[in-house]
This record gives structure tokens, C-alpha cells and sequence, in this order.
């Protein structure tokens, strides 16, 4: 069977030649400091330069797994899941360390975000090459965001109203914040996160979509929102109390905090429709072709 018969072939190529090329720089690195040719990872003491090391082997065989499935139909759409699985753990493990480790956000800064939203990427571009079709998370994703804005009215004007609390209000805010030397620090990590959440959702659903269709299954496009509900809460109630609002960020925080909650108990409610029974079409989303 020819290569280019695999949707994929480049995905799991190219995919797998960088995991090969990091998870072996990474292992070379401590054979290297075990030699005495150098001092290994800088700041990284002896357990967590074995542990990296024991990682970064692993993530070469996986790059070395991928590039053979390349080859073959049938070993690459059986391990699409699983693969698609580990991008998702690696995102949601930079997703909690850009919220509960300081010292990881120290060291790394956005890059955790930009993480975040490229492993979540692969994540689902992985799960969806199953399918072995071309171009399927971009047909699916664009099929959802045309679906949405050709919808019922007031979908629209909720959505519309998601978008402007939770990407635009803090994405002005952190713009501000970087333009505004005496601002630094002001919105931590609530504005980020929030960003970053809203933009999983949208990967989520391409992946969710080709399986149910645009059934209540959806609402869990906004699984990732209860971490985000959980930082805005603390930021809004903090020494046992609900703090007054006082700046346009605190502001921010109660109407995300509101908008995110309402949303999450209406995705709740979907979910659990769709559990008990409820499989029906809520709309049909238009070809993105």
C-alpha cells in the first residue's frame, strides 16, 4: 500500500522525526553528564535529570513508533487514539502547571499557554485520523463556527457574549497590562487561563462532532471551563469573602465568573440529556466547503 494512501502520512511523520529528535537531544543530554562531558540540565538536580531522561526515551520510541505507522493504514488509524490521548494529558499537564506551579510559570512563562493550545491541537487532529480522511479537523472546525454563527438568534447572542467576557475583555486586559508599566501583575493568571480555555473548546468539538453529530454531547466542549471557573472564584472570593469590585479587572472577574458558571450548568444539563437518551440533532451545521 503506497504511502499517500494514509490521510496522515505527513502528520505522523513529521510528528514523529521532532519527537525522535527531542526525546533523543533530551536523553544524550544525561548519558552525557553521566560520562562527565557535562554538567546535564541546568537547575535540574540528579532525580529529575534521570526521570527526564527516562522520559525523553520513551518519547523518542514514540516518535520512532509514528514514523513506521506512516507506512501502514492500518497500525497508524489504531493508534490514533491512544497518541491523540497523550497530546491531551501533556496539554492538561500545562494547563495545571500554568495555574498551580509558580515556579514552572517563572521559568516558562506564555509559552505553558502556547502549549497548551498546540498539544491540544495535535490531540484532536490525532483522534480524528481514525477517520483516515484529509483535512478533517479543519472541515470540522470551520463546520462548527459556521454552524454557531448561522444559528438561532439568541445562540448567537449568547455565544457572542461568551466570546466578548471570556477571549476579548481579557485579551484587552493583558494587552493593557503589557502596555502599562504599572500594571504588571494585575490580572495573574485569570486572563490567560481564561483565553486559553475558550479556545480548547472549539479543538474539543471537532473531535466530538464527527461521532455525535451536533448532539447535548457537545456541552462538553467546555469541560476545560471548570478550571477556569475555579481561578476566577478565587480570585473573586479571597479570605472568606467575596471581595467589593473596585478596577475594570475585578469587574472582569465577576462577569466572566458569572457568564462561565451559567454556561457550565447549561453544558451540565446538555450532558446529562444526552446520557439519558436525548441523541437528537439540536441544529444542522452547513459544509464548510
Amino acid at each position: 500500500m503506497s504511502d499517500t494512501q494514509f490521510a496522515g502520512y505527513r502528520l505522523y511523520g513529521v510528528t514523529g522525526g521532532l519527537l525522535m529528535l527531542i526525546g533523543l537531544a533530551l536523553f544524550l543530554v544525561y548519558v552525557a553528564k553521566l560520562i562527565g562531558l557535562s554538567g546535564g540540565l541546568e537547575g535540574v538536580g540528579e532525580l529529575g535529570q534521570y526521570l527526564t531522561a527516562t522520559g525523553a526515551a520513551m518519547v523518542a520510541a514514540l516518535g520512532y513508533a509514528l514514523r513506521r505507522a506512516r507506512h501502514d493504514v492500518g497500525a497508524a488509524t489504531a493508534i490514533a487514539v491512544p497518541v491523540g490521548t497523550g497530546f491531551a494529558l501533556w496539554a492538561l499537564m500545562r494547563l495545571l502547571a500554568s495555574t498551580y506551579s509558580p515556579e514552572m510559570m517563572a521559568a516558562a512563562g506564555p509559552l505553558l499557554y502556547v502549549e497548551v493550545i498546540l498539544f491540544s491541537t495535535l490531540a484532536a487532529v490525532f483522534m480524528l485520523a481514525r477517520f483516515n480522511e484529509k483535512g478533517i479537523f479543519r472541515r470540522h472546525f470551520m463546520n462548527l463556527n459556521k454552524g454557531v454563527m448561522a444559528t438561532y438568534s439568541y445562540v448567537f447572542v449568547w455565544v457572542s457574549l461568551l466570546m466578548l467576557s471570556n477571549v476579548v475583555a481579557p485579551a484587552a486586559l493583558l494587552i493593557w497590562e503589557a502596555a502599562s508599566p504599572g500594571a504588571t501583575g494585575l490580572t495573574g493568571i485569570a486572563a490567560p487561563i481564561m483565553v486559553t480555555v475558550f479556545m480548547l473548546g472549539p479543538i474539543i468539538g471537532a473531535v466530538i462532532y464527527p461521532v455525535t453529530g451536533m448532539s447535548r454531547l457537545m456541552g462538553l466542549m467546555h469541560a476545560p471551563w471548570i478550571l477556569a471557573a475555579f481561578v476566577l472564584y478565587q480570585q473573586a472570593h479571597q479570605g472568606g469573602a467575596w471581595q467589593t469590585p473596585e478596577t475594570i479587572f475585578d469587574y472582569w472577574v465577576y462577569a466572566a465568573l458569572a457568564t462561565a458558571v451559567l454556561s457550565l450548568i447549561i453544558d451540565v444539563l446538555d450532558v446529562a440529556r444526552y446520557l439519558v437518551g436525548e441523541r437528537k440533532q439540536l441544529w444542522d451545521v452547513p459544509s464548510a466547503t
